[in-house]
């Protein structure tokens, strides 16, 4: 006989239903109540005397005391439900994939908790990124995480072990040792337990343990289980089906096709991995209500040419990636997955998406198509066109930055929006390329029909002058000479460094770095040139810098972020505030903790204030975003 709520706790949950809660403080409230009621003794039902049930209304009755008077209140008042939001309609953003190199990824398995990441690399650890700090917190060969529902606690399986690391402590514990490898790992929902799988001979196996007492026990055969966080069931992978697992009366029950299930954290949806059936087959993500009512495809597979044996297979075609270690970030805001493309070698991507309040716009669309090509994500770039637009992506020069001019509608109702690509590199050298994008409406929300330039500029240092130059790279206009820099008192002038050019209503402007010299001293100036009237203006110095690869300035021109060698071990960022002469750089190095020197660093894009830049730390590169007005830095 089932067990009834009792009257508070369904007045509750209809004030929960009712209620527009902000994400983010839902997932602290969400917090607070575990971490409260996990001082009242609970265990799970089916595994507890019938007469210890009591004690878990009386943890309910605690933790719900602060919010009795509101039920109360709420009751008299008239109220209307809030629609539901189905997994067709969920806005789910593609963010860039982040990393310099694509392919170099290490990690293997990653957790999400709110604004910090876990990354498991198999020949080092476990790292942690949060703000400014990618720091190791485990060592020894892990390959697979799982972070807790409070954020406090992160499981791992280092071989055959299971081991917990507590967040507060810095502190590991070993659960178990297991007679056979061990695979993904879960948590239920009130962190009392963690699920495991067991690479057993014949068949993987489903296995529970208990975190108090260490006891273990089976669960069924299968994979990739993921716990109901309102109920005594389990969905598991078996055979390329998933299924429901009652915990409590052992019933069985086919959910549908696919496999690695993973439910969101408030357990409205159900994210998964289905193939189409297909030749090739292509296996894509998709997420699904939980009661099977409606669901969407998130990527998009494509077939490639085929590898074998690190030898391409003449005529045949394989799926373009498959997909591992499926997440949810703790917060229901985001999910991430690996793609895992088989060639000569195998190439490794990280992709993330983030839950959007509306449907992108033509110039978000726009946006986040040179957005991709800035990040080097060629992949990510093709998902915002309706055709394949052959190569996009600028390696010498490289695109560097955007501005959207400006939107129309046409009478067929496609919309055409306007804007400039940045290219630069690390030579005295930008251009700037005019774009007329054609985007349409369809299922998929808005993507671009075509994109066709309309006008370009190119600026570079020619032998000591300031020149544009031809579309096949002749020399054209000169600008000024280096001659006519102003040089300060005491310095010489060496050469060029780098350069942005901008255009818009109050006219054309030239930043450009120069090089000077003073004896044995270097250093780098940072210039202003006003091409319509002619006129120099001296801002910030750096001190030391010997040589500059990049710069880029954000769109209010308030600030530069400029690639710099401090001498020919040390490369740098610097950060030069474009509003006087006297202006101090910050050097970004100066705000990271990580593990040890790294190998790189470098600019990637402004987004507004934020500066998105990477740090390579033992092969791996690690993004973060530098906020120049507040001088705060953040992982991304």
């Amino acid at each position: 006989m089932s067990e009834q709520n009792p009257k508070w706790v369904d007045d509750l949950k209809k004030v929960h239903d009712r209620l527009q809660v902000d994400e983010t403080f839902k997932a602290e409230l969400r917090r607070s109540l575990i971490e409260e009621g996990q001082s009242y003794p609970q265990t799970r039902r089916s595994r507890r005397p019938q007469d210890k049930r009591k004690q878990k209304y009386i943890a309910w009755g605690a933790a719900a005391a602060v919010v009795a008077i509101v039920v109360l209140l709420w009751n008299l008042l008239p109220v209307q439900d809030m629609p539901r939001v189905n997994a067709a309609d969920l806005r789910l953003k593609l963010q860039f994939n982040t990393v310099q190199q694509l392919g170099q990824e290490t990690s293997v398995a990653m957790a999400m908790d709110q604004d910090v990441t876990y990354y498991a690399i198999p020949t080092e650890g476990v790292y942690r990124q949060h703000g400014v700090s990618y720091e190791q917190i485990v060592t020894g060969k892990v390959s697979e995480l799982a972070i807790s529902p409070d954020g406090k606690r992160l499981a791992y399986v280092d071989g055959r072990e299971l081991h917990i690391w507590e967040a507060d402590t810095k502190q590991t514990k070993r659960v178990l040792e297991a007679p056979v490898p061990l695979g993904e790992l879960a948590w239920s929902p009130d962190g009392k337990q963690v699920a495991y799988v067991r690479h057993d001979p014949a068949t993987d196996t489903l296995w529970e343990a208990q975190l108090s007492s260490g006891e273990q026990h089976y669960l069924t055969k299968g994979s990739s289980l993921s716990y109901f966080p309102n109920e005594e069931k389990i969905l598991y992978a078996r055979q390329e089906q998933i299924y429901t697992l009652d915990l409590e009366s052992g019933t069985e029950k086919l959910w549908g096709d696919g496999y690695s299930p993973v439910i969101s954290p408030d357990g409205k949806y159900v994210l998964y991995v289905r193939k189409d059936g297909g030749d090739p087959q292509l296996e894509d993500a998709w997420v699904s209500d939980l009661d099977r009512q409606t669901e969407q495809k998130i990527t998009h597979n494509r077939p490639m040419d085929a590898w074998e044996d690190g030898q391409p297979k003449e005529g045949e075609y394989q799926s373009s990636y498959s997909l591992e270690g499926l997440v949810w970030n703790t917060d229901g805001q985001s999910i991430a997955m690996y793609q895992v493309t088989e060639t000569n070698v195998e190439w490794r991507q990280l992709v993330r998406y983030t839950l959007a309040e509306r449907e992108a716009g033509p110039e978000e669309v726009v946006g986040q198509a040179v957005e991709a090509l800035i990040y080097r994500d060629e992949r990510h770039a093709h998902d915002f066109f309706s055709y394949d637009p052959g190569y996009l992506k600028g390696t010498s020069p490289r695109q560097v930055g955007y501005t959207i001019v400006n939107t129309a509608t046409e009478a067929n109702g496609k919309a055409v929006v306007t804007a400039k690509i940045d290219y630069s590199y690390q030579f005295p050298y930008y251009k700037v390329e005019t774009y007329q994008f054609t985007l349409t409406r369809g299922n998929d929300g808005y993507l671009i029909d075509n994109m066709e330039e309309t006008d370009s500029i190119r600026i570079s240092d020619w032998n000591g002058e300031m020149v544009t130059t031809t579309e096949d790279d002749q020399r054209d206009q000169l600008i000024f000479p280096l001659e006519q820099v102003p040089v300060d008192s005491g310095w010489t002038h060496v050469g060029f460094g780098n350069i942005v050019y901008r255009e818009s209503d109050h006219g054309r402007t030239i930043w450009f770095l120069v090089k000077q010299q003073q004896g044995d001293h270097y250093r780098m100036r940072l210039m202003r040139y006003n091409w319509d009237k002619g006129t120099f203006k001296s801002l910030g110095t750096l001190d030391g810098v010997t040589e500059s690869s990049m710069m880029i300035i954000d769109e209010a021109e308030q600030w530069a972020a400029i690639d710099v060698s401090l001498g020919e071990e040390k490369r740098d960022i610097a950060v030069l505030s474009l509003k006087g002469a006297d202006a101090s750089p910050v050097y970004l190095s100066d705000k990271l903790q990580g593990p040890g020197n790294y190998e790189d660093i470098g600019t990637r894009l402004w987004k507004g204030k934020s500066l998105s830049f990477y740090v390579e730390w033992n092969r791996r590169d690690v993004f973060f975003n530098y906020s120049a007005d507040t001088d705060t830095t953040q992982n991304k």
